[in-house]
């Protein structure tokens, strides 16, 4: 079974812990630097270390996989899913899809929900996804 098979079953399976040890593997062989996948999978690893109440680190990732779903080249694609891509074949991604920095956006609020930062949580909701 690949790292990245692994990864899927983990995160489909609610396994933090094995996610957390793959998705940097699977991202650093598999994932080009400015992919919104790569970016994806950041913010995936976060809420991997928010499930495990490590609030500092997950805080970390979480930003940066937003961020970088943001900045990612290419303009996102009308609908608000894209399909899932072999990663053999990563390349002239279309840019993030509008759902995944949902998601992204997501994770942030119900961290700093969980992490009892209610003020920082409120402006996050109140701050619509700036995409263009």
């Amino acid at each position: 079974m690949s790292e990245a098979t692994r990864l899927l079953s983990a995160i489909e399976q609610g396994d933090p812990h094995a996610a957390e040890q793959l998705l940097p593997l699977v991202s650093r062989k598999k994932l080009p630097p400015n992919d919104w996948f790569t970016a994806d999978t950041e913010s995936r690893l976060g809420a991997c270390l928010l499930a495990q109440k490590r609030f500092a680190e997950a805080e970390s990732h979480l930003l940066q996989g937003y961020r970088s779903l943001l900045a990612a080249a290419g303009t996102p694609p009308v609908t608000s899913s894209w399909p899932i891509r072999c990663l053999g074949s990563l390349h002239d991604s279309p840019g993030a899809p509008p759902i995944r920095i949902k998601q992204a956006r997501a994770r942030l609020i119900s961290l700093y929900k969980a992490w009892g930062k209610r003020d920082q949580a409120a402006r996050w909701q109140a701050t619509p996804p700036n995409w263009q």
